[in-house]
């Protein structure tokens, strides 16, 4: 792994934890891992790239609907899943086989 990519990562971690720690301030913690559990759900059973948009939407509102109490604070739960998949993505976990080869999708939450 070149110090690039050791960059990216380190930069994709501090950005997921600095989320997190926010969004702790004003979604209880329950809300956010089911949310969380909802984005890593969706993005493996949907992997390809170009489908962010309709896959936050899809999110956004079933955590609306699950948590009405937190619907203000939506914006915070997007910060939170955005740096989220950035992560995972930095770290391949939603590389997939194509044919024989890697590709890798870069869904934008």
């Amino acid at each position: 792994m070149g110090i690039w990519t050791r960059w990216k990562l380190g930069e994709a971690a501090v950005g997921l934890y600095g989320a997190a720690r926010d969004a702790l301030k004003h979604i209880d913690r329950s809300a956010l891992l089911a949310a969380v559990a909802a984005a890593i759900t969706a993005e493996i059973s949907d992997p390809s790239p170009g489908k962010g948009a309709a896959k936050w939407e899809a999110l956004r509102d079933w955590f609306i609907a699950a948590f009405p109490q937190h619907e203000a604070r939506i914006d915070t739960l997007a910060a939170v899943v955005r740096a989220l998949v950035a992560l995972l993505n930095a770290v391949g976990v939603f590389r997939s086989r194509v044919n024989g080869s890697a590709t890798t999708s870069e869904p934008r939450a």
